[in-house]
């Protein structure tokens, strides 16, 4: 693993990476051009008039591309009639066909719409039992003799790509050679943007999605520090897969893309709820004001990260009262709703109980230096910073200067909309908190009540993976391919067990999402055809094809047998 001194993607100098211009159509993606927002239709593929209607109010939403799933010919004769029904209505919007498991459709489908996505984990069906060195160069062979005719029929029509690793879909030969990791996405993708540059093909987008925020966020910047060592910046698509719905979604979705907008990372944007997907777009419209609007190309400024941006590890911080690297990040406020609040200087319980841990803001280098730190750890120091370029200096220079106080992150929103609100502190909190570099957080919302503000902290806590709260759901926005109700069932999942602790619960509408995206879910929830259910315990199916109307009552059978129904009341 590569150390932080390798990283040079670090946004010291606030500004978005510019990569190569791609072209869907005739809308530019990466080089100057702004970040374009998409979503994605959960109709029926061969119900043309809904995924039609479905696609407008997406577009009408303000999504700059649409994609849809196509599984088999049928549903390619259906994509054909529903965008010249789309173009008929006056809508030039670039459509992407989304394929998985079947090369042959990625070539039929690369001649009727701007832009292919195809998932390298899936694009080829592996049929090796075991793996060597020998049987690895083999299978790789494999993969580019069915590329290349898609790369050709791409070329041919001026299609481009998406190459779209996933964490938890990773194919049997890259987890064999790099094992279920950041690495192992990365090198997936690679492998077929190499096969592509060979064929002299450049017309190609990346994406490194995983409902895991850490996860995703280290595979985006391993991908780019990758990227810029060979000089070719392909542009990227960012998406938390699987981010479920309401706050739950918007949150994660915010903390796991924000985080990289504000690092300078992303051209293109999704975020995945499992709503309607034209409410996804005011999110990622929401996300997309939050990335600096200067694009250059400049590496050779960068400097040293406070932190190792490849994997994750709390600070090395003292162990104090009420904060330090053995305990988990707690919650300050300014009043009771909160675990701890600040008072004259003083750490307070919420209960109002005084401590000797005291507080100091820090906003700049020089306020370090002012600090007079006593040897029995009683002090906390509060961030106050504009941005995270700023942050990252400071706390680079407590680590050489060997302060190693529990540092607590402060951020302020004057946002009277909840959701608003919601996105801009997970982002700018998230970014912080999936490199491990706090030990707590504080949110001071003057415009919003304050109850609502710490039910956002702690979602904001969990998204980024640093403290759980609640279960867990990681469900799937829905496409062409799912095979039941998939909001109604998700609801009803979440309204039986929200109340379990430290629980990941998978809700996927097909066997393309499940049981692979849900990676790192204790129990999943499949659709395996239509009215049959498959229940998972972590990634093994432990119950299949159950009826639908039984399914829940068998998720929580299967819970509680395997001692898991533990609650937070």
């Amino acid at each position: 693993m590569m150390n932080s001194k390798t990283y040079n993607v670090s946004p010291y100098h606030f500004y978005r990476l510019k990569t190569r211009e791609i072209k869907a159509g005739d809308l530019g993606i990466g080089g100057h051009n702004p970040i374009r927002i998409q979503s994605m239709t959960n109709t029926p593929t061969l119900d043309v008039n809904a995924t039609v209607s479905q696609a407008e109010r997406i577009i009408k939403a303000g999504a700059e591309l649409i994609r849809i799933s196509v599984a088999n010919k049928k549903e390619v004769e259906s994509l054909k009639k529903i965008k010249t029904s789309l173009v008929n209505k006056g809508y030039h919007t670039p459509v992407i066909a989304d394929t998985h498991f079947n090369p042959d459709i990625s070539i039929m489908v690369a001649s009727v719409v701007e832009k292919v996505r195809i998932n390298p984990g899936n694009f080829l069906r592996s049929k090796k039992e075991s793996w060597t060195p020998e049987t690895y160069e083999s299978e790789l062979k494999e993969t580019e003799e069915k590329l290349i005719p898609l790369i050709n029929t791409c070329k041919r029509y001026n299609t481009a790509l998406r190459i779209g690793s996933n964490h938890g879909s990773l194919s049997p030969r890259i987890i064999y050679q790099f094992g279920d990791t950041p690495e192992g996405m990365v090198q997936s993708a690679l492998e077929y943007v190499k096969i592509c540059m060979k064929h002299d093909f450049y017309e190609v987008v990346l994406s490194m999605k995983s409902s895991n925020t850490r996860i995703m966020v280290q595979a985006y910047r391993l991908l780019m520090h990758e990227m810029i060592k060979t000089g070719e910046l392909f542009p990227l698509h960012l998406g938390v897969t699987e981010a479920g719905a309401a706050d739950d979604g918007r949150i994660k979705s915010a903390t796991g893309i924000g985080s990289l907008l504000l690092d300078g990372l992303g051209d293109t944007i999704r975020v995945s709820l499992t709503e309607e997907p034209e409410y996804e777009i005011p999110v990622a419209q929401n996300l997309k004001k939050l990335a600096p609007e200067r694009i250059t190309y400049k590496t050779n400024s960068f400097q040293q990260l406070p932190f190792n941006p490849f994997e994750y590890k709390r600070r090395n911080t003292f162990n104090n009262a009420i904060a330090g690297l053995k305990k988990h990040p707690v919650i300050f406020g300014e009043n009771e709703y909160s675990e701890y609040y600040v008072n004259h200087k003083y750490v307070h319980t919420h209960d109002n109980q005084k401590t000797n841990i005291r507080a100091y803001p820090v906003s700049s280098v020089e306020d370090l230096k002012k600090i007079s730190f006593t040897s029995d750890n009683e002090e906390i120091l509060l961030l106050e910073c504009e941005n995270i370029q700023q942050g990252r200096n400071i706390i680079n220079s407590m680590n050489k200067a060997g302060i190693y106080t529990p540092l607590v992150l402060k951020l302020s929103s004057n946002a009277y909309n909840e959701n608003l609100m919601q996105i801009e502190m997970a982002a700018k909190a998230g970014i912080y908190l999936i490199d491990g570099l706090l030990d707590g957080l504080m949110i001071i919302t003057p415009n919003i009540n304050n109850a609502k503000t710490l039910e956002i902290t702690q979602k904001i806590l969990q998204a980024s993976r640093a403290r759980m709260f609640r279960t867990e759901f990681i469900s799937c926005p829905g496409c062409g391919r799912t095979l039941f109700d998939l909001q109604a069932t998700a609801e009803k999942i979440r309204a039986a067990l929200s109340h379990l602790k430290d629980l990941k619960i998978g809700i996927m509408g097909c066997i393309v999402n499940g049981p692979g995206e849900m990676a790192d879910a204790d129990y999943g929830y499949v659709g395996t055809r239509k009215g049959k259910i498959s229940l998972y315990k972590n990634k093994q199916i432990v119950k299949k094809n159950i009826p639908e109307e039984d399914a829940l009552d068998e998720l929580i059978k299967l819970i509680k047998e395997n001692g898991d129904w533990k609650t937070t009341e």
